[in-house]
């Protein structure tokens, strides 16, 4: 997996403009408090977010410098009782986020942050909806510091700037979202395939029938569709199926091998092994498929000492006992005296 590892590397490593954009405006919107919107379109978000009345109003830093608001009105201090809102310390350019929301009722009076109401950001430890669908009353600094630090905040913002970017860095966040995803979802096919003996040709189309059909949109990022990749794919998962079906019969005391030589249509003598075992999990004798050995490679023919020597060596090479091999079943040729 050499070439897949390579590939996924390098999309990791690969930055867009855009994806630069994010971090620079989340920097400077955590360090300077600086607001990386313009502010028509704060005013604009604002005003789909919060729904005003007569009974209503908002003071924001980017609404009251238009409207020259330095206050809020009497009737919010009576509901607010003994709290005191400071307009003037909280309604600033560092807070660009904070709406205060001024209603007759004092369970909807209080400061929300715009931005993490719009993505419903919820704190996930405490489960709190402060400054989200529920206004926070506490009016220190250390609670507005607070909140611009947190990391509900910090991602509710990237998610409102990855709306103003562009069509590709969005799909490049998304393709890196669901990269595991996708890697687990084509692997599974593939293993699906093997074990029902199905030809692996079939492996693209069904990867691709799976995402137009079965609507698994999230396979359009499966890159690896070439002859080398899917071979390379099909022979990782038979190494990992292999070492499982060795590491099983290793726990046995015998095992049986049933074999013969096959010629392939590139005109090479195969010599395909099965493993037969029995396994006491499943209280029934198992067959399982072991290898397929090229015997031209180091032999001149399909000779009894180049078969013996070829069983030996796969044998051998898997960790198990030839001792322990207390069956062996072919089809009685010649070539087998």
């Amino acid at each position: 997996m050499q070439a897949m590892a390579t590939r996924t590397s390098d999309l990791e490593n690969t930055k867009t403009p855009d994806e630069d954009k994010v971090k620079m405006s989340c920097d400077m919107s955590a360090t300077s408090g600086g607001c990386p919107f313009a502010p028509e379109d704060v005013v604009n978000i604002i005003a789909e977010l919060f729904a005003v009345d007569r009974d209503t109003k908002i003071h924001n830093y980017f609404i009251c410098s238009k409207n020259m608001c330095n206050t809020v009105t009497q009737c919010c201090k009576s509901v607010l009782g003994s709290k005191k809102f400071h307009h003037d310390r909280f309604i600033t350019a560092k807070y660009w986020w904070l709406v205060f929301k001024e209603d007759q009722s004092a369970e909807n009076c209080g400061m929300y942050c715009f931005i993490c109401k719009k993505h419903q950001m919820a704190n996930p430890q405490n489960k709190s909806e402060k400054f989200c669908s529920k206004p926070s009353i506490r009016f220190k600094y250390d609670a507005l510091n607070t909140h611009a630090t947190v990391g509900v905040h910090a991602a509710a913002m990237e998610n409102e700037l990855l709306q103003h970017m562009s069509p590709f860095h969005q799909e490049n966040v998304q393709r890196k979202a669901v990269r595991n995803s996708v890697y687990n979802k084509a692997f599974s096919t593939a293993y699906f395939i093997m074990s029902n003996y199905i030809a692996n040709r079939v492996f693209v189309p069904l990867i691709e029938f799976a995402e137009t059909v079965l609507h698994v949109p999230d396979l359009r990022y499966f890159d690896h569709k070439s002859v080398a990749s899917c071979r390379e794919i099909l022979i990782l998962l038979g190494k990992t199926l292999k070492q499982k079906i060795t590491d099983s019969v290793r726990c046995r005391d015998s095992f049986g091998l049933m074999t013969d030589e096959v010629t392939d249509i590139s005109v090479s003598q195969q010599l395909v092994t099965f493993i037969q075992y029995f396994d006491k999990s499943k209280g029934c004798m198992q067959t399982k498929f072991l290898s397929s050995q090229d015997i031209l490679v180091e032999y001149n023919s399909a000779n009894a000492n180049a078969i013996y020597s070829l069983l030996k060596k796969e044998i051998e090479s898997n960790d198990l006992s030839v001792k322990s091999c207390k069956g062996l079943s072919t089809d009685g040729a010649s070539g087998w005296q």
